[in-house]
């Protein structure tokens, strides 16, 4: 039972990761940005944490509002080929993650927390490339 509730944890914990582009976006200014890490953050970890359908909703909404963002930033911010490959090789492990299929609720688990975290790392790549442009 102990395994089972760290596995689920794990899942859940990995929401940290976007702690790093919510405090970037604070930082420098960008307050939308922030607000809509803020709401992946918070939707996130209180879907995973309690389950409840309204919080699976706010959660799906979150996410693609993050994915718009993403975009409008990488849009606006000053990528270059190398850097456009980069992000694309990125978002092409994430979505692996995301739709890899899975045998047991385990797998689900770490899938879903391994989106996460390339995720958050997609997200800071888009700020920083953003910032520096």
């Amino acid at each position: 039972m102990y395994m089972m509730n760290y596995i689920q944890n794990f899942k859940n914990w990995t929401n940290v990761c976007f702690l790093l582009p919510l405090g970037l976006a604070v930082y420098y200014g960008l307050p939308i940005y922030g607000a809509v890490l803020f709401l992946v953050v918070f939707s996130s970890f209180v879907y995973h944490s309690t389950g409840h359908y309204i919080f699976k909703t706010l959660d799906y909404v979150s996410a693609y509002l993050l994915i718009l963002a993403n975009l409008y930033y990488a849009w606006k911010g000053n990528f270059d080929y190398a850097t456009v490959a980069m992000m694309l090789f990125f978002i092409a492990f994430s979505l692996y993650f995301k739709f890899k299929k899975v045998r047991n609720e385990r797998d689900y688990i770490y899938n879903h927390g391994y989106w996460h975290i390339i995720s958050s790392f997609i997200t800071v790549f888009v700020l920083v490339t953003f910032l520096l442009g």
